[in-house]
């Protein structure tokens, strides 16, 4: 499972903002949590790959230029934990 995050510079957060409501498809899997910053819900990896090629196709037509679209895996543990049982002993107290 994997989450997408895109972020665009503050100069081209306006367009970025028209291509994703233009396109029915991307202001459905995209929510704008900042300014310059959107993410999609979890999605299995050909979903993520597929809305990110339609995603850099919508910029490009609207002329984003600085952007970044970054992977983040659902299923990675924080670096701050050694591992699952010290995360679960942190979260669940167990």
């Amino acid at each position: 499972m994997m989450r997408l995050e895109m972020s665009v510079s503050l100069r081209d957060c306006g367009r970025a903002y028209d291509a994703i409501n233009d396109c029915h498809m991307l202001s459905a899997q995209l929510s704008q949590v900042s300014s310059d910053v959107w993410e999609s819900e979890e999605m299995e990896d050909d979903e993520y790959d597929q809305l990110e090629c339609d995603l850099e196709d919508q910029m490009n037509r609207f002329g984003v230029e600085e952007y970044e679209i970054t992977a983040k895996r659902c299923d990675d543990i924080d670096p701050g934990f050694s591992g699952w049982d010290d995360y679960n002993r942190y979260k669940y107290g167990c």
